[in-house]
């Protein structure tokens, strides 16, 4: 599947590719790759976890943050999940579980949306503490997911949690 993703200013192209050590078996590595957008030398890999979802062609496989820094990708190993890139500083920054949720579409400086099976709407909205790489506990810990909807949100419900409510 290819579904690149441009830097703001045009000079970079992002994609997340599957690699398997045998061809089409093997050993799984996943990587979002940062392309020269003139040249199109890769500049860089970045490793992921191997959940990528390779079935889905077209838009909501990944997606940029409108900042240009973070990168979510779309996991389905069944479970669902979104890898997030941090594509300036050139690292996995966290996987957030997103339990019945598909496809990922940028919404908003460091905010990500997610359709859900319930006909719900999942949002992930990023801190600005996210430029840790992934293996710190601190960063996973700064990602947040949370549904906006109509209706007003008690103290309980802003916890930081993942939530689902109907659109």
């Amino acid at each position: 599947m290819i579904a690149p993703l441009f830097s703001p200013d045009h000079r970079e192209i992002y994609l997340a590719e599957t690699y398997y050590a045998r061809g089409v078996r093997g050993e799984r590595t996943d990587v979002v790759t940062v392309y020269d957008a003139t040249t199109l030398r890769p500049l860089a890999e970045i490793g992921i976890p191997p959940h990528r979802a390779e079935w889905y062609p077209g838009n909501g496989a990944n997606a940029l943050s409108d900042d240009g820094r973070f990168m979510a990708v779309f996991n389905l190993t069944p479970a669902t999940s979104v890898s997030v890139v941090d594509v300036r500083a050139r690292h996995f920054t966290a996987e957030i579980a997103t339990p019945g949720c598909a496809v990922v579409y940028a919404a908003g400086p460091r905010r990500f949306v997610m359709l859900c099976a319930n006909g719900g709407l999942l949002s992930v909205t990023l801190t600005t503490r996210d430029a840790r790489p992934a293996s710190s506990a601190a960063s996973r810990s700064s990602t947040r997911s949370r549904t906006r909807s109509p209706r007003r949100r008690s103290a309980a419900d802003a916890s930081g949690s993942s939530s689902r409510s109907p659109a």
